[in-house]
């Protein structure tokens, strides 16, 4: 379903792989096995923004009106549950901040300065491996163990954030459904209701009926009323 896709988009993400066929003679500075931490540095920084979309959706699901009355009040499903996702949004957020000014500005600044002071192919070559070896560091894809480590902690965090997520989407549709069929007991309610009043009213007007039928029989003829001088 949704949910799971939510969670498994990021798995999918971790496997891609990206392909450079840099030409001559700028395969002589880029070099195709640099494909393999591009790709790396690439998936992060999808998984990263992925699960930031899915942050900010769940902070702001409760920004309307109706949203509001049906989460109770303030949204989100109480005070713990909002102080978390606050919170989680703050963190992704902000290390997607982080990484992004780093690796898109920073690193790609110096990178480009180093460039331009070569004056060799051994020195343009120096700098984009320097360039390159930042950026992996900067999306937790460089090959030291410190930072892998540090990579799966915060991919589990990315994952508990999109798990978060998917919680909230759970729980809106499961209000949803509530809701409606809270008012589809209650349009039945009624109609029993209704059911219930019509059938008193079919009843009082069938002893009406039936109270006009039997006076109508009581009252005497003409022929009667009549007959009755002549025979004293």
């Amino acid at each position: 379903n949704a949910d799971a896709a939510e969670v498994s988009s990021l798995d999918a993400l971790a496997r891609v792989r990206v392909r450079v066929e840099a030409p001559w003679p700028l395969v002589l500075v880029v070099p195709a096995h640099t494909a393999e931490g591009y790709g790396a540095a690439g998936a992060f920084l999808a998984q990263l923004r992925r699960a930031r979309a899915a942050t900010e959706a769940h902070a702001t699901r409760a920004w309307t009106a109706s949203a509001r009355r049906r989460l109770g009040g303030g949204g989100g499903g109480g005070a713990a549950a909002r102080l978390l996702a606050a919170e989680t949004r703050h963190f992704v957020s902000a290390l997607h901040e982080h990484v992004s000014s780093r690796v898109l500005e920073t690193s790609w600044d110096a990178f480009q300065s180093a460039l331009a002071r070569a004056e060799t192919l051994e020195a343009a070559r120096a700098a984009h491996a320097e360039f390159l070896d930042a950026v992996r560091r900067q999306c937790l894809a460089s090959p030291d163990p410190t930072w892998t480590l540090l990579a799966r902690q915060v991919r589990a965090a990315l994952a508990a954030a999109c798990d978060l997520a998917a919680a909230g989407r759970r729980a809106d549709r499961e209000s949803e459904s509530e809701r409606e069929s809270g008012g589809v007991r209650e349009a039945e309610a009624e109609r029993e209701g209704l059911k219930g009043e019509l059938a008193k009213e079919k009843r009082a007007l069938g002893d009406e009926q039936a109270a006009r039928v039997v006076r109508h029989l009581r009252r005497p003829s003409a022929a009667s009323r009549s007959a009755r001088p002549a025979m004293a």
